[in-house]
């Protein structure tokens, strides 16, 4: 499979006036692959958008040190949900599909010491909720509840479901290692379908 990697159209939008975070990632998800769409003739594109959702607020990407420092002091010693859009748009015959995933997400009780620590690196300003659970030096998250690959990149599983609701049937390698605490990654890797994972699948559409 040729993968190629394309813009996805600039500064993202703000979530609408009451509009749930799943609804906002799947749009933006939507969004950017329509966008790509436009370099991508007969491919299949595939567009993802990640959140943080916590006390109320639906968290981007910081907008400068101070937001980034607001962000982690809201986060810290607290749950909340990560959650992922994807989409997938069939460009040849114009059949999208798109879905969200939500993750559980505990994070320890960290030192303003630490947070302006991290903030000087530079790290959280790509990131929404301004942190990396996978960072190895600030470690912010304690525990992870749910799809692990959902809170640090792409619910792989769920991308395989969209893709095959396309028609573009794809698998995981037989040696790739599978994360602990996902387990339905597990289900793929040994039958290669989705026989035994739930659907997923929350819109579809023609262009």
């Amino acid at each position: 499979m040729d993968v190629r990697i394309v813009g996805s159209g600039g500064d993202e939008p703000p979530p609408l006036n009451g509009e749930a975070a799943r609804d906002y990632v799947r749009r933006l998800a939507l969004q950017k692959a329509r966008y790509a769409l436009k370099s991508a003739a007969n491919a299949i594109v595939l567009g993802a958008d990640t959140t943080v959702a916590a006390q109320g607020e639906i968290m981007g990407k910081p907008t400068d040190a101070d937001d980034a420092v607001r962000m982690l002091k809201a986060l810290c010693g607290k749950p909340h949900k990560v959650i992922t859009g994807v989409a997938v748009i069939d460009a040849a015959s114009g059949e999208w599909a798109t879905t969200a995933k939500s993750s559980d997400v505990y994070m320890r009780r960290y030192s303003d010491a630490e947070i302006a620590a991290y903030v000087a690196t530079g790290e959280p300003y790509d990131k929404a909720g301004a942190y990396a659970a996978q960072d190895e030096t600030f470690s912010p998250a304690e525990r992870i509840e749910g799809c692990y690959l959902n809170v640090i990149g792409l619910p792989l599983c769920d991308v395989l479901l969209l893709l095959e609701r396309i028609g573009a049937r794809g698998a995981l390698k037989p040696e790739w290692e599978i994360p602990d605490g996902c387990p339905d990654c597990a289900r793929w890797a040994v039958d290669g379908s989705h026989s035994r994972y739930p659907n997923v699948i929350e819109q579809v559409g023609k262009a």
